[in-house]
């Protein structure tokens, strides 16, 4: 996450490509996290329950990543799930 914010600090988005194995997965889920928790992908102070807490973010994946629920069983891992 340190590396991701150091490569790109005001940018607001990132590619992180690499061979298949090596984490990339946990590693952006990592750095998301940070990004909520710091409050850097804040939406704005909406009263509307409608809103979501924060700007989507696009995640783009193998399919076979989303058949297999690797990135459900990561996120399970990272994030408490009652929010």
């Amino acid at each position: 996450s340190l590396f991701i914010d150091s490569q790109a600090p005001d940018r607001r988005g990132v590619v992180l490509a690499d061979d298949m194995g090596l984490g990339k997965t946990r590693q952006i889920l990592v750095h998301l996290g940070l990004l909520i928790e710091q409050g850097r992908l804040r939406q704005g102070s909406s009263a509307n329950v409608d809103t979501p807490p924060w700007r989507p973010i696009l995640i783009i994946a193998p399919l076979i990543l989303i058949e297999e629920e690797t990135w459900q069983q990561e996120m399970r891992k990272c994030f408490a799930m009652d929010g």
